[in-house]
């Protein structure tokens, strides 16, 4: 890598952090807990839902079809977008609360991340892991395509994947 190249991702990096300070600026901070005395419930969450989403990328993109109808191209498009911006945005709040350098979480994070990971990845074979969903999702799909996705979902499932499911919603983040 040239010097050049080397000055240009040096700067960005250094507008990234200012631009995600900057974020954080508007927020009362005598509200906020010291990052000191240990990460909060939300820090611990987004944390884990870093390492859920982050897993969830390669495999969604594995599973998106490279040919076919340029809708379902586009669906997945979106969906690969979408985990893309979520893993943004959980970054930026670390960042903000002081957890998250640019390039890596601080050691309070590496275990709800880790832990987040190995979540996603059992949830991955809960199909053929797990009796009870496998049973369910097997009766679901006798059902009409328009009624067994919403049956697939309604089927139990083990507290990791309640978990995992519990990332699809960001809206915890204060920001």
């Amino acid at each position: 890598m040239s010097w050049w190249e080397k000055s240009a991702q040096l700067l960005l990096q250094v507008m990234a952090l200012i631009a995600v300070s900057l974020v954080a600026l508007p927020y009362d901070r005598a509200d906020a807990q010291d990052t000191q005395s240990g990460p909060t419930d939300t820090d611990l969450k987004a944390s884990y839902c870093l390492g859920v989403i982050r897993s969830e990328i390669p495999e969604s993109a594995k599973d998106c079809p490279l040919t076919g109808s340029q809708a379902q191209v586009q669906v997945c498009q979106q969906l690969i977008e979408t985990l893309q911006n979520d893993v943004s945005r959980l970054k930026a709040y670390l960042v903000a609360r002081g957890y998250f350098s640019l390039e890596s979480p601080i050691e309070a994070l590496l275990v709800p991340m880790n832990r987040g990971e190995v979540d996603f990845g059992q949830c991955l074979r809960v199909h053929d892991t797990y009796e009870p969903y496998r049973t369910c999702a097997d009766n679901c799909f006798q059902l009409n395509q328009p009624y067994a996705m919403a049956c697939v979902t309604s089927c139990p499932v083990p507290d990791y994947c309640q978990r995992v499911r519990s990332c699809r919603d960001l809206s915890f983040l204060p920001f």
